[in-house]
């Protein structure tokens, strides 16, 4: 049997990488290749779009995700999808988290930037049409294509059909109304968790049930707290925040104290090498809690301490007061508590009440 010699084997060898590279080329690197079928295979949009998915469960690398909404989903999504490998482009209408304030936000959106994720923030969204085998968002009069398109724009409680008008069950467009009891107009229904108005969260609806058990079999006149409800965002860099932002809080009575602290200056931190983000607590002049924002590792659960805190109407002076092991990331808790006394201490008023008393020392 007589083999071909290199040369030919060589041509035979660029001549398959050149069809290769052309196909790509011809169908933009999208699912394997399956879009050279459709002119044969698929006649009208929807049998272009079937035929497309039927790849789609075993090829994630050439995906372009346009997602709708920077909010907590739409955030969390996009940093899961560019680690995988695919483009991804966050279009929010406002600010990305636009209830949180902007020093806690911002470090996030840094983060994800450095990871490839593009984002179109106040952006006037025209339209969204398929448009062959892409789909097509336009705004602010530029037409941005993608793959795949994933609307995380906010929730509606799924209520159709459950005869809440003959049942006397007040509600919304999005969720049914209740008082602060999760009772709703109907004395005998109460509702908890993502169908009102402030359960989109599962440690929400855990609360609420809370409330529930509470009123039903023990008749305590338990009342929720949407103040006390924690929020947080699952990406890399973690945020979480409990009551009041500081922008919420000057808004509604404007005399505050912010008291910050960075991981930047924590020892753990520096020794692990993860020195991103910081924390954020918001008082009033004397001290009562408000509002506590968190970015960086670990920031939900680095939480707990002050959402105890404020169930149980603490001041700061508790946070300050205890003892934490070290080196621990749990440390900026402590220390931006003590920073808030620190100031008023080496305040001129006290220094001139510290010579004072010293001149009554033995």
């Amino acid at each position: 049997m007589e083999f071909l010699d290199y040369t030919v084997l060589r041509v035979i060898w660029w001549a398959l990488l050149g069809v290769l590279l052309i196909g790509f080329a011809v169908t933009d690197g999208f699912d394997m290749g399956v879009a050279a079928l459709l002119p044969f295979v698929a006649k009208t949009d929807v049998e272009k779009r079937v035929a497309i998915n039927t790849i789609g469960p075993v090829w994630e690398g050439n995906q372009v995700w346009l997602i709708l909404g920077g909010g907590a989903m739409g955030l969390e999504m996009a940093q899961a999808h560019i680690r995988l490998g695919s483009k991804v482009t966050v279009i929010e209408a406002g600010l990305i988290l636009g209830r949180e304030d902007r020093d806690l936000v911002q470090p996030i959106v840094d983060q994800l930037s450095r990871e490839g994720v593009v984002f179109y923030e106040n952006a006037k969204l025209q339209s969204v049409k398929l448009s062959g085998r892409k789909i097509v968002a336009t705004l602010n009069d530029e037409a941005i294509s993608g793959s795949h398109l994933l609307v995380a724009a906010g929730r509606k409680a799924n209520i159709d059909g459950l005869g809440l008008d003959e049942a006397g069950v007040g509600y919304s467009d999005r969720a049914i109304e209740t008082n602060a009891s999760l009772r709703t107009k109907n004395k005998k229904i109460y509702a908890l968790g993502d169908v009102t108005r402030d359960g989109n969260s599962t440690h929400a609806a855990g609360y609420h049930a809370g409330i529930i058990i509470r009123n039903l079999l023990f008749h305590m006149s338990a009342k929720a707290s949407t103040a006390l409800i924690p929020r947080a965002v699952y990406t890399d860099l973690e945020f979480a925040q409990i009551g009041l932002t500081e922008a919420e809080a000057r808004a509604q009575s404007g005399k505050i104290v912010v008291s910050r602290w960075p991981f930047a200056q924590n020892d753990r931190a520096i020794t692990d090498e993860d020195k991103l983000g910081s924390i954020k607590v918001t008082t009033t002049k004397g001290g009562k809690i408000l509002g506590v924002g968190i970015t960086g590792t670990g920031a939900a659960d680095l939480l707990t301490p002050w959402a105890l805190a404020m169930s149980k109407n603490l001041k700061l002076s508790a946070i300050a007061g205890i003892i934490v092991p070290y080196p621990t990331r749990s440390e900026v808790s402590k220390r931006t508590a003590s920073d808030f006394y620190s100031r008023r201490l080496f305040s001129p008023l006290m220094r001139n009440v510290v010579k004072f008393l010293s001149y009554f020392r033995y």
